[in-house]
């Protein structure tokens, strides 16, 4: 029963705990990549693989022989957010939740009828103001069932940028997932995380511009210049995630692994 009170100390087991993560970024950067460090132990990941290319942008993860589903419609989406597969893993990933949007979401919502006559622009399927308000709502709806669901849940977007405009009110440039409408800022309110995925140059020795490479890092809290970015497992207003978190597959550092061992031992430091 629902109503059962329940200790919310209880929820932070570590047995119980789940990494519910929406990360985030440009294309390219290894979201997909990080996802696929949820399949430990082997078997326990199941993925949603939406987007481009071979393999729907799994091809990264080929090597890892993780399961894997390629939904073509949004009753396919709905029939596993309802438990039609992977029901049984530890972790699920929706990969990705922006290309799902702009491709059978969006086929979904202009297949409802309007009343009187489709515009020439929404009849080639180009969708119109109040359909941006329709898939941000169905999208809600299977993110809501996902994230009732007992497991790890992984959900991938690219990012896009907003300035400030008096059309849609807002004084500072922000930063954030790349979905419809409303959408975009209502879905990092259903996430306990939220990850912001970025490079930077960086010299191993300063004094050497021979030893340039490419640092990847997670943001992991508001930094300031617009970032959409949040963690609420903290002690004392502390976030257990730094601000910025590097993250290297050599060393692991900044893993899903690495990201659920710190989170959990944070909450074990306050026992």
């Amino acid at each position: 029963m629902s109503l059962i009170p329940q200790k919310t100390r209880a929820l932070i087991d570590p047995a119980k705990f789940r990494f519910k993560v929406l990360v985030y970024g440009n294309g390219g950067l290894g979201k997909t990549e990080w996802l696929s460090g949820a399949d430990e132990p082997k078997g326990s990941l199941g993925i949603v693989a939406c987007e481009t290319g071979h393999l729907r942008g799994q091809l990264t993860n080929a090597g890892k022989d993780v399961e894997c589903v390629f939904p073509d419609s949004y009753a396919e989406l709905e029939s596993i957010a309802n438990g039609a597969v992977f029901k049984d893993k530890q972790a699920l990933a929706l990969d990705s939740l922006s290309y799902m949007n702009k491709s059978f979401i969006k086929d979904a919502a202009l297949a409802i009828p309007r009343k009187g006559v489709d515009s020439a622009k929404r009849a080639q399927g180009v969708p119109e103001l109040d359909d941006y308000g329709t898939m941000a709502e169905m999208a809600r709806r299977v993110l809501a069932k996902l994230l009732a669901r007992d497991q790890h849940l992984i959900v991938t977007a690219t990012e896009k940028t907003i300035t400030p405009s008096p059309e849609n009110g807002l004084t500072e440039t922000t930063i954030l997932p790349d979905l419809p409408g409303a959408l975009a800022f209502t879905c990092t309110a259903m996430f306990d995380f939220v990850l912001r995925l970025k490079t930077r140059q960086k010299l191993r020795d300063p004094r050497d511009p021979k030893t340039r490479y490419v640092e990847r890092f997670w943001i992991c809290q508001p930094d300031g210049q617009g970032t959409i970015a949040k963690c609420r497992s903290n002690e004392v207003g502390v976030p257990f995630l730094d601000r910025e978190e590097i993250f290297d597959l050599q060393t692991g550092a900044g893993g899903f692994q690495y990201m659920l061992n710190k989170i959990l031992a944070g909450y074990g430091k306050g026992k």
